[in-house]
Formats: structure tokens, C-alpha cells, sequence
């Protein structure tokens, strides 16, 4: 079981995947990229997903997905609480990690995207909300 959970909040292009990939070369982290879990262009679930890594999911737990809306952010957070209380309620310290909307750094930044997928389209049309950290934390706690 994780004892710390992280996840990522950001537009395609931000950095995402890239703070990822500094973090994965440590023996303590389980990267979940959910763009990994893409069947007939529907992401599985939190739950599908770890279901899938259950006795493997190390020390730290990042969570990289499309998350740019609060509602999706607190359905991540619900469900990846739910997976661990259904799974024997072991205590974790929760942390967001979170990318400030710059949609003209993100169209630069997918440019170099080494698997050449264009999301501009993505970017261009995307809702994005500023993080409520009250919010998050009434919905945390309560």
C-alpha cells in the first residue's frame, strides 16, 4: 500500500509526464499514466487500473492523468480512496501537484513530444479551472 498518493492536475503539454520521468528512476514510485489505459478511446477507471497493479504499487503512488476540471479532479480522489479503503484502509498523505493554465507553452511543449501526438485541439478546447484548495479540503475531510 502507498503511503503517499500524488496527482496530477494540468493541460496535455504542461509537464505532467515530464515531472514523471524524474521521479521514475527511483525503486519507490508506481507511475500511473493513465494515457496507458486507453480501451476503444475511453480511459479505464482508477479502479480497473489498480485493480490491475494490486501488490505492486509501491511506497509512492502518482497518479498522471487528464485532470483540468475540480469535478474530475474530486472523482480521481474519491475513487483512488475508495480502491484503498475497499483494500484493507491503509492511511496515505494525498498531494496534488498542480500546473497553472499556459496554453501557448503547452502547444510549444507538445511539439517535442518524442510519441508525436498532437493535442492542440486539446488544448485549444479544454475547460480548465484553478484548483479550489478549500473545496479540495472540505471534500478530503469531510
Amino acid at each position: 500500500m502507498p503511503k503517499n498518493i500524488t496527482i496530477l492536475y494540468g493541460l496535455p503539454g504542461s509537464g505532467k509526464t515530464f515531472y514523471t520521468k524524474r521521479l521514475n528512476d527511483t525503486w519507490y514510485y508506481t507511475i500511473v499514466h493513465m494515457d496507458d489505459y486507453i480501451v476503444d478511446g475511453k480511459y479505464k477507471s482508477i479502479t480497473e487500473v489498480l485493480s490491475g497493479l494490486k501488490g505492486s504499487i509501491k511506497k509512492y503512488l502518482v497518479i498522471d492523468s487528464l485532470i483540468t476540471t475540480q469535478k474530475k479532479l474530486e472523482e480521481i480522489i474519491k475513487e483512488t480512496h475508495d480502491f484503498f479503503e475497499n483494500s484493507g484502509g491503509a492511511r496515505y498523505d494525498l498531494k496534488i501537484v498542480y500546473w497553472n493554465e499556459n496554453r501557448d507553452a503547452c502547444r510549444e511543449n507538445i511539439k517535442r513530444r518524442a510519441d508525436g501526438r498532437n493535442v492542440s485541439v486539446t488544448i485549444d478546447n479544454i475547460p480548465f479551472e484553478e484548483v479550489d484548495e478549500d473545496r479540495i479540503r472540505k471534500f478530503v475531510y469531510d
